[in-house]
């Protein structure tokens, strides 16, 4: 029985880690149920031409003082992906193994609750992991 579940179940992949997937903080987008995008957050003094996932700029020196600006960043990633895509997009800020803030429709409201397993895909629509946590 084991081997049954064990087929359907893939952690993320070490190409995936290399990326900057699965370190917190992320960006979670629901594509469809069962389905998400895993987008990489990055702290960075400048910005980093080509690197994967959303730069924010920052000067702070601790990652703590960094995370005032995530809320920010986010509500603005989400609207100009949606701006560009021209759909609505659930997204997930995921701070860390039960701390979330989701982004929706009707505003911005924290959680206890991540989102986790079905099939978890990066930017380019690759699949990074399958029913497995979001997270190293």
């Amino acid at each position: 029985m084991s081997t049954e579940r064990n087929r359907f179940e893939m952690p993320l992949t070490l190409a995936a880690i290399e990326d900057g997937h699965g370190k917190f903080p992320y960006v979670v987008i629901r594509l469809m149920s069962a389905m998400y995008m895993q987008i990489p957050i990055h702290f960075v003094q400048e910005r980093v031409p080509g690197k994967n996932g959303l730069q924010i700029q920052s000067s702070e020196d601790s990652q703590e003082k960094n995370y005032r600006h995530l809320i920010q960043a986010v509500a603005n990633y989400k609207k100009n992906t949606e701006e560009k895509n021209r759909t609505n997009h659930q997204m997930c800020l995921v701070l860390g193994p039960s701390i979330a803030y989701y982004f929706g429709e009707n505003g911005i409201r924290f959680s206890y609750s991540i989102p986790k397993g079905g099939s978890l895909f990066n930017k380019d629509r690759k699949l990074i992991a399958m029913n497995e946590r979001h997270f190293t």
